[in-house]
């Protein structure tokens, strides 16, 4: 699944960018991303869904572990734009039964954002924010939201997904964290062009 921003406004990974090491992102990485976001998009709508490639196989699986847990869909891949000046496209908001965390809170209204790195990122708190400020601009009233990582290989327990689950305090603080970022975005682009550093001074000796 191929992304398309024709809004003319900066996207939440866009404003997200600046303030992350992208040195070990491959293209092979990214097109992991889009097959198996499509893949599980396909899915969750109710279409046809294409034979997933081998390599591909395990986060499918994964994202089956964890596929019961999702009650209702409300959103899949929708974009949204805020009257903040910004867009993003949102993976999945749904009803999520939370009765796999080790404090389950019930059924709860969430962003869900699908990954296959290994590795968690802390600026996806932030990602997290963006998306949930959209959704509630756009009528979606998140409770909570949620980074899943797909596994691409089995443990003893099976497949399911590493999730780092945000409840609705800690969503607030994720979307503080959110807005800081696209403030300091917003004062150093000025029509796509970077015009300011945040660079240290170079130490005189």
């Amino acid at each position: 699944m191929k992304y398309s921003n024709k809004t003319g406004l900066p996207s939440v990974s866009d404003i997200m960018k600046p303030f992350e090491d992208t040195r070990w992102f491959k293209e092979s990485h990214n097109t992991r991303g889009n097959i198996v976001h499509g893949w599980i998009c396909a899915d969750l709508m109710g279409l046809f869904v294409p034979d997933i490639p081998p390599a591909y196989e395990g986060y499918i699986n994964s994202y089956m572990e964890f596929k019961p847990y999702i009650k209702k869909v409300i959103a899949i891949e929708k974009r949204f734009t805020s009257e903040r000046g910004y867009c993003g496209q949102v993976d999945l908001a749904a009803i999520v039964d939370t009765s796999f965390l080790k404090k389950p809170i019930g059924d709860v209204v969430a962003i869900v954002d699908w990954k296959t790195s290994k590795a968690a990122y802390i600026s996806w708190q932030a990602r997290i924010g963006g998306y949930s400020i959209l959704a509630k601009e756009n009528g979606i009233l998140c409770e909570g939201g949620m980074t899943i990582r797909l596994r691409e290989e089995p443990i003893k327990k099976g497949f399911f997904p590493l999730v780092d689950f945000y409840n609705d305090a800690e969503i607030r603080e994720c979307e503080i964290d959110f807005l800081c970022a696209f403030r300091v975005y917003s004062n150093i682009l000025k029509d796509g062009e970077i015009f300011a550093s945040y660079e240290p001074y170079a130490e005189e000796y």
